[in-house]
């Protein structure tokens, strides 16, 4: 799958412990959802910033790219700043 900076993501579950720097969708910490920061050619080279401000990188097989509707103003400052 392409991922691109922006592109709005979950973690899919059994990659990681869940965890707060690791937040599997519906795990622990809820429903939370990542936005994709910067993309780089080695290692783990997605880095994502999720909804509780952790950040991580990730391979493009641990995350899943979602479409989101905005429902609230603040949602999409946070995702447009």
């Amino acid at each position: 799958m392409e991922f691109k900076v922006g592109d709005i993501v979950i973690l899919v579950k059994g990659n990681f412990t869940d965890e707060e720097s690791n937040p599997a969708f519906n795990g622990c910490c809820g429903r939370v959802y990542g936005r994709i920061i910067y993309l780089t050619g080695t290692g783990f080279p997605i880095g994502v910033r999720w909804d509780n401000m952790k950040t991580n990188v990730y391979k493009p097989e641990h995350l899943k790219k979602v479409m989101m509707l905005v429902t609230s103003f603040k949602r999409w400052r946070e995702y447009n700043e």
